[in-house]
Formats: structure tokens, sequence, C-alpha cells
């Protein structure tokens, strides 16, 4: 019996939990009853995606205030635990629930969705878990990422602790990445790239096209031959960048030709929902939904004319595969100013810096973005391989 632990950490976005459900999902489709999945999470449950079906899910205790609600935004992680010195006492709850959670399982494998590579707040807890598991279990420890990012500790952690580490992203891309961090990081990453070429393997995008309602269908429901032009916004999880929101709210007021479908993100406020609500009253040509089904959601994607969104993992894997028309408002990081370039190099997408967003410049660049050709668009179909050939990878360590 094949026994697969995934374990992550989320601040309210879907990146990392839709990458690790489309694992999930393709493991148990292919092996059926001869594996068993257990999925450890840290951070909100997430109820849009349907882990249960696959794979017995546990909440691993994460950031909480003094009355027990997770804590949303990400600097707010930092204060409550690090300056209040409350890590420590987080730290050993978290390390015992998981502990206690591999015992009950005995994995085959254990899968780390993004550490080594990322969370600063959790990584230095690795050494306990891996080595934990490396001297209790005959069992393969795996990275599975998005992408490559340097963090404390990197080299020592693949070097000591990983039998291989899946990239789901397409090889040509992720040499540039580098060109976004500080110079030490890039030289490490070059080192690790060059060290551990070996055990690294880039599978490309992790996506799978789910839709099953046709483009006409979505559009028809929109559009109602009053308006020409659907555009989709979203802004993620919901968590940062409220002027995405704000600003598409004020383009829709103008561009009275064009309907706006917004998603504001699950994890959206109450009251910062409800401002939303009151504006988007006298806005005819607009819908205004907290969230949208990850699979409903790919399903507007593709009937939209366009997307006003950030540079998160899933949204440009889709505007890629989809071909879509877009104007990207990156979050300051790294990783989403490299997938902003990379939309911008390969479909046309128009960026905007978030300080500059605005409802007049939005307008602008929105058409600018509509007045695209599919014929100036590089798109590769083995770029969207990557829960094929992660399965593949995996099938391979199974058999060694």
């Amino acid at each position: 019996m094949l026994k697969i632990v995934f374990y992550f950490s989320h601040y309210n976005t879907f990146g990392h939990s839709i990458r690790v459900f489309s694992l999930v999902r393709g493991l148990k489709e292919y092996f059926g009853e001869r594996i068993k999945i257990l999925v450890l999470q840290s951070g909100k449950r997430q109820d849009l995606l349907p882990f249960a079906k696959y794979a017995k899910l546990h909440i691993v205790p994460h950031s909480m205030d003094k009355k027990g609600l997770f804590i949303e935004e990400r600097q707010s992680i930092y204060n409550s635990l690090v300056l209040s010195g409350g890590m420590k006492d987080r730290l050993k709850e978290r390390l015992k629930f998981i502990k206690q959670r591999i015992d009950e399982f005995k994995p085959t494998m254990f899968v780390t969705e993004y550490f080594p590579f990322g969370r600063e707040l959790w990584s230095f807890q690795l050494p306990y878990i891996l080595g934990y598991i490396k001297t209790k279990f005959p069992c393969q420890v795996v990275c599975s990422s998005g992408y490559i990012n340097y963090s404390q500790g990197l080299y020592e952690n693949i070097e000591k602790y990983y039998d291989y580490l899946f990239i789901h992203s397409p090889r040509e891309f992720a040499r540039g990445y580098s060109d976004y961090l500080h110079k030490k990081a890039a030289e490490i990453l070059d080192v690790v790239f060059k060290d551990f070429s070996s055990k690294i393997k880039f599978t490309g995008f992790v996506f799978e096209d789910q839709c099953r309602i046709s483009a006409e269908a979505i559009r028809g429901r929109y559009l109602n031959n009053k308006f020409k032009k659907l555009i989709l916004v979203s802004r993620g999880g919901g968590i940062v960048n409220k002027k995405i929101i704000l600003s598409s709210l004020g383009a829709a007021r103008k561009n009275k030709d064009s309907f706006f479908l917004i998603s504001c993100g699950p994890s959206t406020p109450g009251k910062e929902l409800n401002q939303y609500r009151k504006i988007s009253k006298s806005i005819p040509n607009l819908k205004l939904l907290k969230a949208i089904n990850p699979v409903e959601f790919d399903c507007c994607l593709k009937a939209a004319d366009l997307s006003v969104s950030m540079a998160g993992y899933n949204t440009v894997a889709r505007l890629l595969y989809y071909k879509k028309k877009a104007v990207i408002i990156p979050y300051y990081t790294s990783e989403q100013r490299w997938r902003a370039e990379i939309a911008a190099r390969n479909i046309g997408a128009e960026i905007i810096n978030e300080k500059k967003l605005s409802p007049g410049l939005l307008e602008e660049k929105i058409s600018l973005a509509l007045q695209c050709t599919e014929k100036k668009m590089k798109v590769e179909s083995s770029w969207f391989e990557g829960v094929s050939s992660t399965l593949e990878g995996i099938k391979c360590l199974i058999q060694k």
C-alpha cells in the first residue's frame, strides 16, 4: 500500500492549495485503492476544494489571535508570533500535532509543498519533522513547489533530507526567477541547480482544464445581448490589494459597453465586502461576488474577453493556457513580478504597478490589452503537463 502525506501552508490564497489538490486527485484517480493520502494543511480550511473526496485532511495548528480566529494578514502573523514571543509555544504545538498524525499514518512518501524553498516563518521546523520521518520510517521525502525560491538553510535541507524535487514550472521560465532576487540568494539558487540537477524535475504547470460549462453559456448569462465584452476581475484569495476591486468598480462605471464579473476573494472581510457592494449598486454593468468556485472560475476565465488580476500561480497558468488577454497588477513579491513578466512576454499582458493603480489607468490598460491579437501569443502545450509529469516521476520513485 502506497501511503503519501502532503504537507503545506497557505495564507488564505489558493496557489498552494489548488496545486496540492490537483496532484492528490491525480494520484487517487491513478492508483485507486492502492493508495492512501493524508493532507496536513496549515491555514484556514478551504471548503471550495473537496479534499475529503480523495484524502484525509487535517488542519495543522496555525496563527490565531486571542479570540481563536485565524490571522489573515501576513505581517500580523509575524507580529503576533515573533514579536510577542508566541512562536516557541505554537511551534511545539504544531510539531506535536504533525508527529501524531505521521505516527498514525506511517507514510511511505512525505511531500512538502513549497518547503524548503519558502515559508520562512515555519521553514526552520523542517529539520525536526524530516529528521523524525527519516529515522522512524522507510520513507522518501519529496518537494513539490510551483517555483524555486531562496530560504535560509535551503542547500543543507535539500542535501540532507530530500530524495527528489518537482518544480511545477516550465524549465525555460525557472532560470529567469533569479533576476528578481538579491545577488546572494541568486548565487545560492544557481548552486542548487548545479549540485542537485540529478534530483530536480521541471514538470510544467500543474493545471488541468476542468471546464464543463461552455463559453457561450457563460457569455450568454452575463452579456445578455446588452454588452460587447466580458471582463473577469479577481484578486485571488482576497487578503491583499484592495485597489484592484475599487479600481475595477471605477473602470466599470466608465466602460459601459463591457460587463465586469468581479470576484473579491473568499477571504474578503465582511466589512470590506459590504463597502464594495454599496458602490456596485449604482453600476448596472457588473456582478460582484465574494468568490467563485475554482472550476467555475476557470470556465468564466475561458469565456472572458479579458482578465484583470494579480499574478498568482494558478491565474497566470490559466491565462497562458487559454491565451487570454490580460491586465495584471502583481503583488510586490519577486514571484508575482516574475510571473507577470512571463505573461507579458508570452501573451502580451499589460502590467500595472500596484502603487500606480487607479480606475483611469486600469481602463486605459484594458483598452490596450484588448487590442492584442492571438498571433502575437507564444504558448507551448508542454508547459501544462505538470500533473501527468509529476505522477510519472512519483511512479518512478516508487519503483526504486
